[in-house]
């Protein structure tokens, strides 16, 4: 978790944070430099518990005078304790997008990927999401699973490369 959170904070966006409170469950970074609710984010570990977990966030948050805004949870899918697949999971109090959903080429069309996407979509509904969207090729065969889970296409976008 701890490279994801470096990952994410690279170059110089770390500056704009004021301070981070640890905890064992999530990570809140918040800035006292940008005056904008956006700078406000909780990183969240384990998805164990995540109701409680949020209410302990927003109980944090409340205690320095924010609100979290964006919540970035990271999944990690193991068997027998190795690693095989990863999501993350980014939302706020209504929607949610799903990015890096991703499974080991080995463990890939096993139903791997799958179980951890139902798993996740349930601790969603149990936050009252209303809006869960994710992106994937036209034509790859991720498409036909996330049909088949539940989602609808929406929109067909672009891509942009220098």
């Amino acid at each position: 978790m701890e490279e994801m959170i470096k990952l994410h904070l690279n170059g110089n966006l770390n500056l704009f944070f004021s301070d981070v409170i640890k905890s064992d469950n999530y990570d809140i970074y918040y800035s006292d430099v940008i005056e904008d609710e956006y700078w406000n984010y909780a990183y969240l570990k384990s998805g164990e518990d995540l109701e409680k977990t949020i209410k302990e966030v927003n109980s944090k948050m409340k205690q320095i005078n924010r609100k979290p805004v964006i919540y970035i949870i990271n999944y990690l899918g193991m068997k027998n304790n190795e690693p095989i697949s990863t999501a993350t999971v980014i939302y706020n109090q209504d929607n949610a997008v799903l990015y890096n959903i991703t499974t080991l080429k080995d463990f890939q069309r096993k139903g791997f990927g799958k179980q951890m996407m139902y798993y996740i979509l349930n601790e969603l509904n149990k936050l009252k999401i209303k809006e869960i969207c994710l992106q994937t090729e036209k034509g790859y065969y991720t498409e036909e699973v996330y049909k088949k889970i539940g989602f609808k296409e929406k929109i067909l976008g672009k891509a942009y490369a220098i």
